[in-house]
């Protein structure tokens, strides 16, 4: 299993940065593996909302059937896989300190038929994606003031 936990402060108001980040259509642009976001299964996100997601990560393109759990504007996120290859849950929360936003990050993915014995390796390299992912988003939000 992988688990990884992240915080980083964005100089942007709080609800500024939830409607960003739980804009679907905005995921590709700053989360590396993800390709498009497509077919819901509700005109708009909501807890219960099912979707897919077109990723490519590692040489390896596939599509991942996931589901909103909580959709708590503008505080909330919460997404898990609902089939495909690999079984994930990540999330963040989202708080105000000193006029900026603290967005704690989470996630935990398991994926035997993908990588099975690199679990480690791959830990690694998720990490090393998801690091690089939360660096564009606050490049990105805080380049919009």
């Amino acid at each position: 299993m992988i688990e990884i936990d992240r915080r980083m402060v964005i100089d942007r108001p709080q609800k500024e940065v939830y409607d960003y980040v739980a804009n679907l259509d905005n995921l590709a642009q700053y989360i590396g593996p993800i390709r498009q976001v497509h077919r819901l299964s509700t005109p708009t996100l909501k807890a219960g909302t099912r979707l897919t997601i077109d990723a490519h990560f590692l040489g390896i393109g596939f599509s991942q059937r996931a589901e909103c759990t909580e959709h708590l504007r503008p505080r909330t996120f919460v997404a898990r896989s609902v089939g495909g290859r690999f079984f994930f849950e990540a999330g963040f929360e989202l708080h105000t300190r000193d006029g900026a936003t603290v967005l704690e990050g989470w996630g935990r993915a398991n994926a035997p038929r993908l990588f099975g014995f690199a679990e480690n390796i791959l830990g690694f390299l998720v990490e090393r994606q998801i690091d690089g992912d939360l660096r564009k988003l606050k490049e990105f939000l805080e380049g919009e003031q």
